[in-house]
């Protein structure tokens, strides 16, 4: 809910502190983070949960998560390429990049929360994943308000999305 949630808000507070421009550019930023986001995503957890005898251990979905995510990141790099070619904007370019690295934190989350689903503790996961949905719409929304800049903003939430992922994570690590 928060997830679907996190776009309606975000686009609202856009709208009455930064430009339509801009606000049209974080409307594509995201759209195109979500659909890449099934890369980095590649079914991972669907298996994950269902491999009840731990044939694979954490540490390789987790690197299979890595790759994945890498891989999520490279096609954002070549969407862009071709989608501006050498006539790209700077900020429009670096939004798209940054938005990407943004929703490809859910990827990462996801395998520390199948790692759960598949000892039955679901619930940890979406604690977790909904607490760093808030933080994220909030602090994305303040630095909108303040900066009154979608560069800015991006930027300071990555950061904040990073740690928040850093700090709640930081228990749930199974290794």
């Amino acid at each position: 809910m928060f997830n679907a949630f996190q776009s309606v808000v975000l686009l609202m507070i856009i709208m009455r502190t930064c430009t339509v421009r801009e606000a049209g550019i974080f409307s594509f930023s995201f759209s195109n983070a979500s659909l890449l986001l099934l890369i980095a995503n590649f079914g991972v957890r669907s298996y994950q949960v269902t491999d009840r005898e731990h044939i694979y251990s954490f540490n390789q979905y987790f690197s299979l998560r890595i790759i994945t995510y890498s891989l999520m990141i490279i096609s954002a790099f070549i969407f862009v390429f071709f989608s501006y070619g050498l006539s790209f904007e700077l900020d429009r370019v670096s939004i798209i990049i940054l938005m990407c690295l943004i929703k490809g934190i859910d990827s990462i989350e996801d395998v520390f929360y199948g790692y759960y689903q598949n000892l039955e503790r679901l619930d940890i996961g979406a604690k977790c994943q909904c607490l760093r949905y808030i933080i994220t719409i909030f602090f994305y929304s303040c630095f909108l308000i303040i900066f009154k800049n979608l560069l800015i903003a991006t930027i300071l939430t990555l950061i904040i999305s990073i740690i928040t992922m850093a700090f709640l994570l930081k228990s749930l690590i199974p290794w």
